[in-house]
C-alpha cells in the first residue's frame, strides 16, 4: 500500500494510465485535508499537478514515476518514520482507504479540467494525523510539494554536466546547484500564473514561509550539499 516501503511505482504508472504522480500527489493532499485546512482551490490544484506531471521529461531516471516514487517516499517517511511525530502529531491505526478508489480518475469530469477529476476523490478518508499547530500541516503541505517539484522539468543531466558545459541553466545560476534552482523557479513560475495558483487564498505571510521550507528541501537535494549535513 502506499503507507509501505514495499511499493511499486510503475505498476501506479500502469494503472493511472501514465499519470503516477498528479494522482498520488492529490489522493494525499486530499487523504490528509491539506485541500480543506489551506483552503487550497481543489480544480486548480489539479491542474498544476497535471501541468508539472506533464513537464517531467522521459529521462530514464529522472521521470514522472520517480517523482511519485520519491513522493511515496516522502509520505512513508513522515507517517512511519516518525517524522510527523515529532512535530507533534499522533497517529492512530484504523484501515488505510485504497488508492484504487481513484486511479481511474477522469481529467474531463471537472468541465474540462487538465488534471486528474476531483469528484474521483470523494470517497477518500482523512488520514489517522492529528497536527496540532498550523505550522505543523505547513510543513507537511511543503513536505509533499517538495517531492512533487523536485525534478521538474529535469534536463537529464547532472549539474556538473552543466557548469562544465557552460549550459545557459549554470550560466543563469552561476554555477550554484543549477538543476535544483530550475526546478524551483520554474514551479513557482507556474503557480504564478492564475489558472494553476491553487494556494491564492493562502494569507502572504503563509505562503512565505511555505515557499522559504520548499526551497530549502529542494536545494538540500543538490548531492554536494549532504556533506554538510
Amino acid at each position: 500500500t502506499v503507507d509501505e516501503w514495499r511499493f511499486d511505482a510503475f505498476k501506479l504508472s500502469d494503472v493511472t494510465q501514465g499519470h503516477p504522480l498528479s494522482t498520488l500527489g492529490f489522493w494525499l493532499m486530499k487523504r490528509f485535508d491539506l485541500i480543506d485546512t489551506f483552503h487550497l482551490d481543489a480544480t486548480r490544484l489539479a491542474r498544476f499537478l497535471r501541468k508539472i506531471e506533464d513537464a517531467y521529461p522521459d529521462n530514464p531516471y529522472h521521470n514522472k514515476t520517480h517523482a511519485a516514487d520519491v513522493l511515496q517516499g516522502m509520505h512513508v517517511l513522515l507517517t512511519r518514520g516518525g517524522v510527523l511525530q515529532r512535530l507533534g502529531g499522533t497517529q492512530a491505526s484504523p484501515p488505510t482507504p485504497p488508492l484504487s478508489t481513484v486511479l481511474c480518475a477522469d481529467p474531463g469530469d471537472d468541465g474540462g479540467l487538465d488534471g486528474p477529476s476531483t469528484s474521483s476523490f470523494t470517497h477518500v478518508a482523512s488520514c489517522p494525523i492529528s497536527l496540532s499547530r498550523t505550522s505543523e500541516w505547513r510543513e507537511l503541505l511543503a513536505c509533499y510539494l517538495t517531492a512533487i517539484v523536485h525534478d521538474y522539468e529535469h534536463v537529464g543531466r547532472t549539474n556538473d554536466f552543466l557548469v562544465n558545459s557552460t549550459d545557459p541553466l549554470a550560466l543563469r545560476y552561476n554555477d550554484r546547484a543549477p538543476l535544483e534552482n530550475h526546478h524551483l523557479a520554474a514551479a513557482f513560475t507556474l503557480l504564478r500564473r492564475p489558472e494553476y495558483n491553487f494556494l491564492s487564498s493562502l494569507p502572504k505571510a503563509e505562503y512565505d514561509k511555505l515557499r522559504k521550507t520548499i526551497i530549502d528541501l529542494v536545494l538540500a537535494t543538490d548531492m554536494k550539499q549532504h556533506f554538510a549535513i
